[in-house]
């Protein structure tokens, strides 16, 4: 088996399903997490921290990992990757090898061998279920103290809950997903709460809306599992932007941290730091964390996310952003009115049935010219109906099926009228502009 033929085996039990199953339906009628659990829980993993929520997962797990990293090994499982498949297991921030990558999925291959060949037509291993063994195998190989991992979706139906965890994260909790999680956000805040199980010690939030909150505090109070709140428990508190990112101090508890210093834009990512902050010092413990400072705030001022409010260029301006809900775009909206002040170029690339209608209202009064292309990932569905739909709410947008083109032709409007370029998209537009960019091809 080499690394291509390991990457398809994670999914070979998903496609073969896939053509009966209903794309529709939800995930408590499709998804089967109890086929991973007995596998799943012979496999050391405490101490773990699991993360879920709608936004920032991936975020606040890498910024997690690096502060845990200052005292003691730590091993890290993110999701989606950008260019390469092994950027979703690392070690101390290092990428899992193409050689430890494929010997992780032969050492898992026979048990789930022997549950495959029992199941029924329409019954499948989860690829987040394969990819959560043998990162807990790669994980116990290379003797890590901490594993962190990032729910997919949600955490009810998601095999990575299935982990032994002694802490849960809650990243912001809004409307997404709404075919696979349910459609209110109650139900969505449900499903994403069943991160925080009998076994968790301590459970932490983000700053939630009052019916998210009172969702994710009562499944704690039924379990008895003390749940600790963004706002109130810990805060990043005199958040400001400078040229090489945030600034902003931490409050955990009385413990107070006059500076810190992050890489990235957008001050929700403060947010994000200051949750990674409080789960950490409860795990390695306070006195530990205080003697440690200065290891971990040099460690959070190397955490980079590409992808996540990337500046591509400066001059010419372009910034590529994963985003693809409204309530991102209103995240995102004060950092470009920050970084330049008038209209933009905006290419879009965001599914049909993602919140694309949404991001283009925000984006709307500050767009010089709108357009919407489709990724080429054939899991996705991108259509020139959403333009259509932008032109019913008074929104103007072009339609520019071919990415490659849709690129061209945004930086083409971006140099002739000397505006900032600004792509958001789902995560398999992000490596395409990357790959442009960074390539520094001639316009």
């Amino acid at each position: 088996m080499n690394r291509h033929e390991a990457e398809d085996y994670i999914y070979a039990s998903f496609l073969r399903a896939q053509p009966y199953l209903d794309a529709q339906a939800p995930d408590r009628e499709k998804r089967r997490p109890d086929l991973t659990f007995g596998e799943i829980r012979k496999r050391e993993s405490l101490p773990a921290t699991v993360i879920t929520g709608s936004k920032g997962k991936g975020s606040t797990a890498v910024m997690l990992s690096a502060v845990l990293g200052v005292f003691g090994r730590t091993g890290c499982m993110t999701s989606p990757h950008l260019e390469r498949f092994n950027e979703r297991f690392t070690v101390d921030g290092r990428e899992i090898s193409d050689e430890d990558f494929t010997a992780a999925v032969e050492g898992i291959k026979p048990a789930l061998d022997r549950i495959g060949t029992v199941l029924p037509p329409g019954v499948c291993i989860s690829p987040m279920g394969i990819q959560t063994l043998m990162a807990l195998d790669w994980f116990a190989r290379e003797g890590v103290s901490y594993r962190v991992l990032e729910c997919g979706k949600g955490a009810a139906y998601d095999d990575v809950n299935n982990v032994l965890h002694n802490r849960a994260v809650i990243c912001p909790v809004f409307p997404e997903h709404l075919r696979e999680l349910g459609p209110t956000l109650a139900d969505i805040a449900r499903d994403k709460a069943a991160v925080i199980t009998e076994d968790v010690t301590c459970a932490y939030t983000a700053d939630q809306v009052p019916e998210v909150l009172e969702i994710l505090q009562a499944r704690a109070d039924a379990l008895q599992v003390p749940l600790k709140v963004c706002g109130r428990d810990f805060a990043a508190e005199e958040v400001c932007s400078c040229p090489e990112g945030l600034r902003f101090r931490v409050r955990i508890g009385s413990f107070e941290i006059p500076e810190v210093r992050l890489p990235m834009l957008g001050a929700f990512q403060a947010e994000n730091a200051a949750l990674a902050m409080a789960a950490a010092m409860d795990e390695v413990g306070p006195e530990q964390f205080a003697e440690r400072l200065p290891e971990v705030l040099s460690a959070l001022a190397k955490v980079r996310r590409p992808g996540r409010m990337e500046i591509l260029s400066a001059d010419p301006f372009v910034l590529l952003d994963a985003c693809i809900h409204e309530r991102s775009a209103r995240q995102l909206l004060p950092e470009l009115q920050r970084l330049w002040h008038g209209n933009g170029i905006f290419l879009l690339c965001i599914p049909a049935d993602k919140d694309y209608a949404g991001v283009a209202r925000v984006m709307a009064p500050l767009s010089s010219e709108m357009i919407l292309t489709d990724s080429g990932n054939p899991h996705y569905h991108f259509a020139e109906r959403q333009v259509e739909t932008l032109a019913e709410a008074g929104i103007s947008a072009r339609w520019i099926p071919d990415c490659g083109e849709a690129l061209r032709q945004a930086r083409v409007l971006a140099a002739e009228k000397r505006l900032p370029l600004i792509c958001l998209g789902t995560t398999s537009f992000l490596p395409r502009v990357r790959e442009t960019f960074c390539a520094k091809e001639e316009i």
